[in-house]
This record gives structure tokens, C-alpha cells and sequence, in this order.
């Protein structure tokens, strides 16, 4: 059988749940064949049905028939192993393999490309792949930073719905990531994400902690619904919440209907903290934007400059030698005989007002504005997916689309 391998829903979040729920051992009294498992009946299974008792054992003899183990599980499965003439050795090899089992079927690839074309790039990477890898970085990064940040992890439906409460654990969030999967196409999205923030962050208590919500919004279509003020004013007066989002898009030829990413975007901009704290990004497939936005996320919002204002650039590693021309450069030695000469002040002119974050000057969705990249993004956990990132700082959390980061400055 060909097929992904998935993991069992939500097994091991918050606690492990045995999969396997009955084991039925049948045999045959007269049947040479079933001495082994006579044998194991006898000696064994009593220990085994005294250290699992979650799992119920059933022996049911049937005569003329060779012996078998029955597992049935949770999913409504069953697993059957014959243990024809095995020894009691290996027929307790056989007994453990159904009991950590889930009942599914043994899948491998059939190719190495899971795609309905082939591609030479190998196996290709969902939105969704890309995003947990991403998570699971930002967290391994400021966690190694400050082991006291907690994060959040939020689920958007046509709701939005609390995942993970805060916990500094980076293992039980890595499973928690991991757990997410896409849960399909929703035809409206309701802002509930600031109404769950409130209600599980304490924006009153002066512990020097922040709030972040970092949203992973994927839907090219679906614009958002406006958010109830009172909540968004709320988290925005108590100077200690902080929002950025990140849209991941589909480009705008492959959209169909009258609602464009443009659309979107613009609602997810009305979002916007007044104050203009919040970094916004935009991106349609390009892996490389996705990484460097959340690397400029990794800074803490209470310390980093306005995104308008902030040039980022990869600086050359220390082993780049840079030759250098002996001779003089014409141009190096005007601009230091200007730099010698006394300067004049300038007249006061008026600054020309800048550009709301929602207009893009000769040029459309999906483009660079001046030095940064603004404008759409879509993620879906099911169409759509948030999480919360921690900031800098003690018993700071942080939160991520539904990871929220409260960091203390």
C-alpha cells in the first residue's frame, strides 16, 4: 500500500492515549500448532494483562483452527497475526507489536515525489510543512535566547480556537506543531482571535511582561471579519501587546471570484495597532520571504524599530576577504573633501507624508515596498493557522497566529 504516513490525531498532546483497546488470543486445545501459544497462555498472560490494564484480553478457544492474536483498536480497526507453531518467545514479540499499534495498515512511498506531476525538485513542500518548520525555529531560537519565554498555539476555523495554553515545554510544543494539519476551505473567517488573547492574558498585571500575537494568515479570498474594538482597544491601551502578521497568498491570476489577496490584506491592516508597532509581511510561494520575515520577527517588539524605518541586510560572513584597489578613487576623495567643509543648514522642508502600509505605488500585490516586503500573506491550519511567540524577557509569551509571546522588557 502507497500512501503518506500520518500520525495518530493529537496522540501524545497533553497525555498519551494507548490506541490499542482489546487483544483476543484464539486457539485450538488438540491442535499441535497451538502448543506455543497454550504454552504462553499459561506462563505469560497473566503478567502481560497485570502490566496493561488498559487493554482487555479475551481467550476464546476454537477448535480445527490454527491460532491466532486479534488486535482491535480505537479507530474502530483490527489487526490479526497468526502464531501458528511459534515458541511463547516469539508469539510475546507478536502480542507487543498489536499492542503499540494503531491499527493501520504498513504504508511506504511508492516514489519519491508525492505530487500528481513529477517534479525533479523531489518531494514537494506544502505551505503547511514549510510553516511548522518555520514555528519550530522561532521557538528553538528564542527559547535558546531566554528559556523563561511561553508560547500559545491558536487553530483559525471560521473561529478562532485555543490549541495550547502557554508553556515554556519546547518538546510539547514541537508535538503540538507537529498535530496541525489543514482542515480544508472556509468560505468566512470570524475575528475571535483578540476576544481568546484577552480572556487567557493578563494585560493588567505589572509583571514587565509583553503580549505578541503573530498571526499566519493563508486564505486568498476569505476576508476576515472586522474585530469587536473593545477587545482590540483593550489589548492596544494596555501599551503591552504587540500584533504582526505574516500573509501567505496564492498570486492574483489564480484567485477566481471578485475577492482579490489586495482585499484581504487591507482588512488585516485595519487590525493594525494605531501606534504603527506591528510588522506586516506579504509573500505568494517564495520559501526565502517566509524565512526572512520570521527572522525579523525573532527581534523584540518593544526594542525594534518601525518596519518602515528598518532596513535589514544579511551581513558578509567573517572569511569574505573584499580585495581592495591600491590606487586613489577620484570619487572617495571628493566625498571626503565635502565631508572636510563646513556645512550650511539646509531650509526646513515639510515631510512629505508616507504612504498608508495598504498602498503599494506603482506596483501590485506581491511586490516590495521601498525596502521591506509588505502586504499579503496566507497560512491555514485548516485554511488558516495562527500561533503565538514569547518575547524578550523572563516569563515572557508569545504567540504566533495562535502562539501568543508575552516577554518582559
Amino acid at each position: 500500500m502507497s500512501s503518506m504516513i500520518h500520525p495518530v490525531l493529537k496522540n501524545g498532546v497533553g497525555a498519551f492515549v494507548p490506541q490499542c483497546r482489546r487483544i483476543v488470543f484464539h486457539y485450538c486445545e488438540r491442535s499441535g500448532s497451538s502448543r506455543g501459544m497454550i504454552e504462553y497462555l499459561k506462563n505469560d498472560l497473566f503478567k502481560f494483562a497485570k502490566e496493561h490494564p488498559h487493554v482487555e484480553v479475551i481467550v476464546n478457544p476454537r477448535p480445527s483452527k490454527h491460532p491466532v492474536i486479534r488486535g482491535l483498536y480505537l479507530n474502530g480497526k483490527d489487526k490479526v497475526v497468526c502464531v501458528r507453531n511459534m515458541q511463547p518467545t516469539g508469539i510475546a514479540e507478536k502480542v507487543s507489536l498489536l499492542k503499540n499499534s494503531a491499527g493501520n495498515k504498513m504504508k511506504h512511498y511508492k516514489k519519491p515525489v508525492i505530487s500528481t506531476t513529477e517534479s525533479v525538485r523531489g518531494i514537494c513542500e506544502s505551505r503547511i510543512n514549510r510553516a511548522k518548520q518555520l514555528l519550530k525555529w522561532f521557538i528553538e531560537k528564542k527559547s535558546g535566547w531566554n528559556a523563561g519565554h511561553e508560547y500559545a498555539l491558536m487553530i483559525l476555523g471560521q473561529v478562532a480556537v485555543w490549541h495550547m495554553d502557554f508553556t515554556h515545554d519546547t518538546v510539547l510544543l514541537s508535538h503540538a506543531i507537529d498535530e496541525l494539519y489543514t482542515m480544508g476551505k472556509f468560505s468566512s473567517y470570524s475575528t475571535t482571535i483578540f476576544k481568546e488573547i484577552l480572556s487567557h492574558s493578563d494585560m493588567d498585571a505589572d509583571d514587565g511582561t509583553i503580549t505578541r500575537l503573530i498571526l499566519l494568515y493563508t486564505r486568498s479570498d476569505v476576508v476576515p471579519s472586522i474585530p469587536d474594538h473593545e477587545f482590540t482597544d483593550a489589548l492596544y491601551a494596555s501599551r503591552r501587546f504587540y500584533f504582526d502578521c505574516v500573509y501567505i497568498h496564492n498570486k492574483n491570476n489564480e484567485v477566481q471570484g471578485t475577492i482579490k489577496p489586495q482585499h484581504v490584506y487591507d482588512r488585516l491592516t485595519e487590525m493594525e495597532d494605531p501606534n504603527g508597532h506591528g510588522y506586516f509581511f506579504e509573500m505568494t510561494r517564495a520559501l526565502r520571504k517566509f524565512v526572512i520575515a520570521m527572522a525579523e520577527l525573532l527581534a523584540s517588539p518593544s526594542m525594534r524599530g518601525t518596519q518602515d524605518t528598518i532596513n535589514f541586510q544579511m551581513m558578509p560572513p567573517p572569511s569574505t576577504e573584499i580585495e581592495r584597489d591600491p590606487s586613489p578613487n577620484p570619487n572617495q576623495q571628493q566625498l571626503s573633501q565635502q565631508l572636510l567643509m563646513p556645512s550650511t543648514p539646509a531650509p526646513s522642508q515639510s515631510t512629505p507624508q508616507q504612504p498608508k502600509r495598504t498602498e503599494t505605488p506603482g506596483k501590485y500585490l506581491g511586490q516590495e515596498r521601498s525596502h521591506e516586503k509588505q502586504g499579503l500573506s496566507p497560512f491555514n491550519v485548516t485554511g488558516s493557522s495562527q500561533t503565538s511567540f514569547p518575547e524578550e524577557g523572563s516569563g515572557s509569551r508569545g504567540s504566533v497566529s495562535p502562539l501568543t509571546e508575552p516577554a518582559p522588557e
